[in-house]
């Protein structure tokens, strides 16, 4: 009977273990952390890079992509890569030879855009000296002074056009303005309720087409309201449920959160590098067992503990949140009750919420997986034998 634990021990070891081994991916990554997390002028970096402090600058040059976090993000180099930042201020000014896919309150891209650029933002400026291939902006203002190589997809309250879109714009706005020095070189095609105004001067090499929002009868039945108003029983239920899993989960297990955030704080970046890497591995070594014939009873336990996981994953995330918000909080059900909340209500805001569920994944699971390697004990041998 003294077997069984080791039998059990090495069974687990035999799911968790390819898991575990994409530790030895972090090491070809480079990861930046801390409150100045910069990359200096004049320093090349051969990898994808990973960076997140209070104040992220990058001013030297990036042969990979670009992965950034912080409240002020500014990225000056030269990024041979794409470059995914989210941030309250973020700058990217240097030349990017890939996508640009950025969120924060207050955006500015003055660089040289090789491929496409994706921003979510409250205010954003495309700068004179910037030019992107294709565009989509999502904000309250958004402002067009540099050029669009392609089309410009529009979603905002305030967007004006002052510098050259050279083929379509589409998309919906409340008020839309062209300036003296604007230049569409295709047609504008535009939902709002309001005639865009365009200055003398500007040059529109199609049509202008405004399309009037859907309004319903105020005097009929609104029947399109009932799908709107179940949908939001539906998240509120959601909402609910998830926060009473993540209280009863810290309630169990007050000592295991505490734990795994202690380690996941002083190494954040390794611990995100490490979720995103299963989040890769995992699923491929899933079909992977199941192509063959032996190994589909593993992979079918195999894929029941990875499920667990990534079911779990999101609340070891939100404690972390929490402990990281609350530093002097010592009670654990507080502090989950903290990050839940907000990390729940980030799930519902539009395009950060799925970027903000993806990172939750990434890093819980990156928490799940050290702490399992912390944890599994070496095999110990001894020659003194027993007979």
């Amino acid at each position: 009977m003294k077997k069984l634990p080791t039998r059990f021990m090495g069974a687990a070891l035999l799911l968790v273990l390819p898991l575990l081994l994409l530790v030895g991916v972090v090491s070809a990554q480079t990861i930046k952390t801390g409150n100045n997390a910069t990359v200096p002028s004049g320093k090349v970096v051969n990898s994808t890079l990973f960076s997140a402090g209070n104040n992220v600058d990058i001013a030297g040059t990036v042969n990979g992509d670009v992965f950034c976090a912080g409240q002020t993000v500014t990225v000056s180099g030269t990024v041979n890569g794409d470059v995914i930042c989210a941030g309250q201020t973020v700058t990217i000014s240097g030349k990017v030879n890939g996508n640009v896919r950025v969120a924060g309150q207050s955006v500015t891209i003055s660089a040289q855009v090789a491929r496409n650029a994706t921003v979510g933002a409250q205010s954003f400026i495309l700068s004179d000296s910037a030019s992107v291939n294709d565009l989509m902006g999502a904000a309250t203002s958004c402002t067009i002074n540099g050029t669009v190589q392609r089309d410009y997809g529009m979603a905002s309250d305030t967007a004006t056009i002052a510098g050259t879109v050279e083929r379509d714009v589409n998309g919906a706005v409340t008020n839309l303005t062209l300036t003296s020095t604007a230049k569409v070189g295709g047609s504008i095609t535009y939902t709002s309720a309001n005639d865009a105004d365009v200055t003398k001067g500007a040059v529109i090499g199609g049509s202008i087409t405004r399309n009037e929002p859907k309004t319903q009868n105020n005097a009929k039945v609104n029947y399109t309201v009932i799908p709107y108003f179940a949908a939001f029983l539906w998240l509120a239920y959601i909402f609910v449920a998830l926060l009473i899993i993540a209280l009863v989960m810290v309630l169990l297990f007050p000592t295991m959160f505490e734990v795994t955030t202690r380690h996941a704080v002083n190494h954040l970046g390794r611990t995100l590098l490490i979720g995103l890497g299963a989040g890769i591995v995992a699923p491929a070594l899933f079909i992977a067992l199941m192509l063959t014939l032996i190994g589909i009873p593993l992979a079918l336990l195999f894929g029941l503990v990875w499920f667990l996981i990534n079911l779990v994953a999101p609340i070891f995330s939100a404690y972390l949140l929490g402990k990281s918000i609350g530093r002097n909080i010592k009670h654990a059900v507080v502090v989950m009750l903290i990050g839940a909340c907000i990390l729940l209500v980030t799930y519902f805001i539009p395009f950060v919420g799925f970027v903000t569920l993806i990172v939750a994944e990434w890093i819980g699971i990156g928490m799940i997986l050290t702490e399992l390697g912390r944890r599994v004990s070496r095999p110990e041998y001894s020659t003194d034998v027993k007979r």
